[in-house]
């Protein structure tokens, strides 16, 4: 709908469709209706009439439109009643006195301040005194004296301007102020005791500052989605004019009945994402895809948080007009969409439809049991109130005696020392690597806080509260460093214990479970730190593992391990959780210890001297200090999932490429791929780096079953050994980095695994690559470790995270949840590299998995999928006295359960349309009848003689041709910002075309379906450079060039068999101006028509002014020709497995043609395909689109 403001306010077009429903439902009958209210008894402010007579007529009825196309994006965000809430306590907490907060003015102010910070992002540069308005309208019905009643229909609203100086709003309580200000506002305008109307001569005063100005559009008061026209309510509600009118809308949520807000907002593109990161960023949720495209975020969990405030609610909030510019004198046009989802059986009835039911899928209701360690400290670290304390824990060994001792911090903490633990070891460890690892699984579980503490018996804690007292100082196992001998080993002694952490988190539990991007601060207090070493006078001590469950109130928990890498490798934390899951499971240790598959604690491995002389110079100051996340940051992760499709297309890509290659395996190509996606990545967002500068790539091979004799895969500790692979930069970063990079991960890992002398050959010189200047990134993790299989009995985890590749410079890659043949990569960036990477990660597997139905569809379709699927031609030879081309070579491509591509490469001097097609139809025969005697002896063979006369000319030609340049042709390129799409113009719509033409022109003598096809293609084409931004003089001239057939055309004629290249160049030539005119298209379908009838109808012969074919393409002036021809129907080859299902010519991407063929559906229809930059295809599908509906109706 779209209306002109001057009619109605928000109001006025909600009455409107209510009213419009109850009689679509009631089919006409008589109804008990309100009427609207149409008089207009209100003194007008004298104001109100100095300003019309100041209106200027000529602006008032020049409503402004929607142009487009640009690179502006629309988008709704979603704010949940806990994000209204928790906004509105922030501001609470900073402005104790403040008087007036309401769900609208913290909405309003938010997003205000998000706006504005999200202009800075983009690089906007302004003065620290310079202003920004905000601006929303009041709707003063009930407020007026006397009052209108709420049926008044018209426009009835007051401006509230508010304004701020840009360095206020962009600061740390930019939020916090704006939403004061707009409180107040609002509360001085509908408060003012000598009524609404006291100040309206200066409403718009405000107006006159120079000062960016932002409206709100809308108003939650009247819910768009209780909307019914007996079809099923909408089910997405969108303020159109959002575009022109530099406002966001506000109304209600469509999913939390009036609880929620959506906010609408326009930008363009980059500015979206900048926003989107600042909105989110401050709500401590993200977005539901990267790069992805914008979409509406998933809804957050909808329970309801107390109230902070008595204030103003949604339900009581000032109502608002739609438009920030109220009064009957403004321009404005407010367009709206209402989208509604129904199906109906033809014919197409409007008749009410009761509403589907659907029935929701309830959730699953898991108990929740804390596995407990033997020997466990247990910090239980609960937001209890300050009452008689009750914690309890499930008695997971009753066979156990219970050490208990507590220790209160304000009746907050207990911890609880269980008196056994199983894990014993003592050895000496080679790595002195001093990174810790953090990793962390979710579990999802359906418990309230009661719940969840009822689920662990209680204990007696009654003797141990009578007093505070401090607790014996218990030590987890650590690594002990004696200064004397350098020989770091893993200790433990009676009383030592395993720090186990528990706590309870509010943050969104859904959001953290999924892939998209989210803040990485947000996990850091998920896992536990390690703790401080301590260094005594002759050795150091180190803590090496540490336990932390989270528990997130009727959502689930999260466990989180943080282990010194010294520890143990990913082999020993997977071991550890399933020994952990077996005794949980089992009820005791018993079955565990009776499995034959104990950890193996036995060092009997020779260490190379190398680690010995490395430990020696170890540095302990450096050792004992692992590693903590630094936070805030604009740091984000996100997990990427490589299905077994992409992974086969991955590595049919690299054998196509190197199609020796011996070790091609899917960890070999997943690390090349993401490897090269990061280092673009890098590049892409500016990074300036030498072409000779390194790049390293590293990963942890295993090496348990490659010792002599080989190590138990029980063995308990880290057994591995670093693979380095080191590359240039450029080389990285180019269009074939990621398969180089897939070839030398593949022959590192090779070389080192398939070592004939044992892997630890070379042990000695494993650590010289790291001492290369080089940028290294690493891999954490192994896909041959399912953590995902993981299960204490409450169901396995939903997700798995490992947190430290947020400071370690490492991916992660692990076996995914869904498919064990899938991989899950998880990558942690910056914000806006991440969407960089996102781009460039999901834009590379598109190549590598095409989708062949994409790939068949008309609808837009990027021009570099499409040039794996045709063959090069191959090297030229040059020799001393001539030079051989390659004519001809074909692929067939196979898309596994879809179907099959036959993509044919030749040189023009082979043949044209007629001899390709010639040859399929050969083809297809040869094959359908099972050999070449039926072709042969069918009369049709290509004819191969030349005995035509050269005109003087082409030979002169031939012998200017430099060969260097004849023996090049041009070669697809990529990637690119160009798409090809193929339109179809329907007899229907070619009938009209001539109808149009003969219309202006009745006189003309030639008119076909081709000429005024292509007259038609060639002024769309032209116009939509304009519509892009194209400045070309009127007077520059565009060219328009078709091969015409020669074969019967000469004297004698060739048969139509002729095996070669027989065509003659039209050349058509038009001014710029008089091709985008309104007339364009009649005159350039005319000239076409003329100069084809003169080609063809000469009667000196086709070759008449041969020697002048040439000239006309010597002029300076854009040129655009056709490939391909209307007569001959490529969808008629069958090689007995059905007809082809789409035809392209994959040469107009460099040739600048436009190709015209029979269409698939009715050789009456035409086919046209052509290649443009995106935002060009846009333009040109809308001109072509919009002319072809003139030509019909005309």
């Amino acid at each position: 709908m779209t209306n002109h403001h001057s009619l109605g306010d928000a109001s006025t077009r909600f009455a409107f469709l209510k009213a419009w429903t109850l009689f679509s439902k009631s089919c006409g009958d008589e109804l008990s209706l309100t009427p609207p209210i149409y008089d207009r008894l209100l003194d007008v402010p004298k104001a109100y009439e100095n300003r019309l007579k100041q209106t200027r007529l000529e602006s008032f009825y020049e409503t402004p439109s929607c142009d487009g196309p640009s690179d502006r994006v629309r988008a709704t965000f979603v704010l949940a009643r806990a994000h209204i809430n928790r906004l509105k306590k922030q501001v609470l907490t900073q402005l104790k006195s403040v008087e007036y907060v309401s769900s609208f003015t913290v909405t309003c102010g938010y997003i205000w301040s998000c706006m504005v910070k999200s202009f800075v992002k983009m690089g906007e540069l302004k003065g620290e005194d310079e202003l920004e308005q905000f601006i929303f309208s009041v709707n003063c019905r009930s407020r007026l004296d006397p009052p209108l009643p709420a049926s008044y229909f018209g426009n009835c609203a007051a401006p509230c301007v508010l304004t701020i100086k840009n360095v206020v709003l962009t600061g740390e309580n930019g939020f916090v102020i704006a939403t004061k200000l707009i409180g107040e506002g609002l509360s001085k305008l509908v408060n003012n005791k000598e009524g609404i109307l006291k100040d309206a001569e200066r409403w718009y005063d405000d107006f006159k500052l120079p000062a960016r100005k932002i409206g709100v559009s809308g108003t939650p008061k009247f819910d768009f989605y209780d909307i019914d026209f007996g079809w099923g309510k909408p089910i997405k509600y969108e303020v159109v004019s959002l575009y022109s009118m530099g406002t966001i809308s506000i109304g209600a949520s469509k999913e939390s009945a009036g609880q929620g807000l959506e906010i609408g907002v326009c930008f363009p593109s980059m500015q979206m994402e900048a926003f989107a990161n600042i909105f989110n960023h401050g709500l401590e949720i993200s977005f539901s895809s990267l790069p992805l495209s914008l979409l509406t975020p998933p809804h957050p969990p909808t329970t309801t948080e107390p109230s902070t405030s008595t204030t103003t609610d949604l339900d009581t909030a000032p109502p608002l007009d739609h438009c920030p510019y109220p009064t009957p004198l403004t321009s404005i046009v407010a367009k709206s969409l209402t989208y509604l989802q129904i199906s109906f059986d033809p014919p197409f009835s409007l008749r009410p439809q009761p509403p589907a039911t659907t029935t929701d899928p309830q959730p699953l209701h898991l108990l929740f049991c804390l596995p407990t360690p033997r020997r466990a400290c247990i910090v239980a670290d609960l937001m209890l109130e300050k009452k008689e304390l009750d914690v309890g824990f499930i008695d997971l060994f009753p066979d156990l005696g219970f050490e208990i001792s507590t220790r209160f911090n304000g009746g907050v903490g207990v911890v609880v020392t269980v008196d056994k633990f199983w894990w014993h070891y003592s050895f000496r460890v080679v790595s002195s690597k001093t990174v810790a690892v953090r990793q962390r699984g979710f579990l999802r579980l359906d418990l309230s806080h009661d719940g969840f503490l009822e689920q662990w018996r209680c204990l007696d804690l009654s003797h141990g509260v009578t007093e505070e007292r401090e607790t014996e100082k218990k030590r987890d196992g650590e690594v002990v460093f004696p200064y004397s001998t350098r020989k770091p080993e893993i200790r433990h002694v009676e009383g030592d214990s395993v720090a186990l952490t528990f706590i309870e988190c509010t943050l969104d539990f859904n959001d953290l479970t999924r892939n998209h991007p989210r803040k990485c601060e947000n996990f850091h207090s998920l896992v536990p730190s390690l703790g401080n070493g301590v260094k005594v006078s002759e050795y150091v001590t180190l803590p090496v593992f540490s336990v932390q469950v989270t528990y997130f109130p009727n959502s689930g928990i999260s466990i989180g391990m943080t282990n010194h890498h010294s520890l143990g490798d990913a082999s020993t934390r997977f071991g550890f959780l399933k020994a952990w899951t077996s005794v949980y499971d089992s009820g005791g240790d018993h079955a565990f210890l009776t499995s034959g598959s104990l950890p193996v604690f036995d060092r009997l491995v020779d260490i190379p001297k190398v680690f010995e002389d490395r430990l020696n110079q170890t540095k302990l100051e450096n050792f004992y200090q692992p590693r903590t996340f630094l936070g805030p940051s604009d740091r984000v992760r996100a997990t990427f999932v490589l299905t077994r499709t992409h992974i086969n297309g991955l590595k049919k890509h690299v054998l196509t490429k190197l199609p020796s290659l011996e070790y091609v395996s899917s960890f070999t190509v997943t690390c090349g791929y993401i490897w090269s996606c990061m280092v673009k990545s890098f590049v892409k967002m500016g990074e300036k780096k030498g072409e000779d500068e390194l790049e390293q790539f590293i990963i942890a091979v295993g090496c348990r079953p490659r010792l002599n004799p080989p190590l138990p895969a029980s063995y308990f500790g880290n057994c591995s050994a670093p693979c380095i692979v080191t590359i240039k930069k450029v080389v990285l970063s180019g269009e074939n980095g990621f398969v180089i990079a897939a070839k030398l991960i593949g022959e590192g890992i090779s070389k080192m695994v398939n070592n004939k002398e044992g892997i630890l050959k070379d042990a000695a010189r494993w650590h010289d690559d790291f001492k290369i200047p080089a940028r290294k990134i690493g891999v954490s993790g192994t896909p041959k470790f399912d953590f995902y299989d993981i299960d204490f009995g409450w169901g396995k985890p939903i997700k798995n995270e490992v947190v430290s590749i947020d400071y370690s410079g490492s991916v992660s890659i692990s076996a995914c949840k869904e498919s064990a043949q899938d991989l899950e990569i998880g990558v942690s960036f910056e914000s806006m590299q991440m969407e960089v990477f996102a781009k460039i990660f999901n834009d590379g597997l598109e190549k590598c998995t095409l989708d062949f139905n994409d790939l068949t569809g008309n609808h837009p379709r990027k021009c570099e999928y499409f040039y794996p699927l045709v063959p090069p031609l191959g090297s030229t030879v040059k020799e001393s006295d001539y030079v051989t081309l390659p004519l001809f070579s074909v692929q067939v491509t196979y898309f596994p359960n879809s179907g099959i591509s036959i993509g044919m490469t030749n040189h023009h001097s082979l043949g044209d349309a007629n001899t390709r097609f010639g040859f399929l139809k050969a083809w297809t025969s040869v094959y359908v009848s099972g050999g070449d005697q039926s072709f042969l002896t069918n009369g049709s063979p290509p004819v191969y003689d030349r005995f035509v006369d050269i005109p003087k000319l082409d030979e002169i030609r031939l012998k200017e041709t430099r060969l260097e340049g004849f023996y090049q042709p041009p070669s697809l390129v990529g990637p690119t910002d160009r798409v090809r799409a193929t339109f179809v113009l329907a007899r229907t719509h070619i009938n009209g075309l001539k109808k149009h033409v003969l219309t202006q022109l009745p006189s003309l003598e030639y008119v076909s379906s081709f000429t005024v096809t292509c007259g038609y293609l060639w002024s769309c084409i032209v116009k939509s450079l304009v519509k892009v931004g194209e400045k070309k003089g009127e007077d520059e001239l565009e060219q328009f060039v078709i091969a015409v057939d020669c074969r019967s055309r000469l004297d004698p004629p060739l048969p139509t068999t002729y095996f070669g290249n027989c065509s003659a160049p039209c050349v058509v030539s038009i001014k710029h101006g008089v091709l985008i005119g309104e007339s364009g298209f009649v005159i350039a379908a005319k000239l076409i028509g003329e100069g084809i009838n003169k080609m063809v109808n000469n009667k000196e012969g086709i070759l008449k002014d041969a020697e002048k074919w040439h000239d006309g393409l010597k002029n300076p002036a854009r040129k655009m020709s056709v490939s391909g021809t209307p007569k001959l129907n490529f969808y008629d080859t069958d090689f007995g497995w059905g007809k082809p299902i789409k035809y392209e010519c994959v040469s107009i991407d460099y040739t600048g043609s436009v190709a015209i063929n029979a269409s698939e559906e009715s050789t009456q229809d035409l086919e046209i395909a052509m290649c443009y930059p995106s935002m060009q295809m846009e333009a040109f599908a809308k001109i072509f689109n919009d002319g072809l509906e003139s030509a019909i109706v005309s």
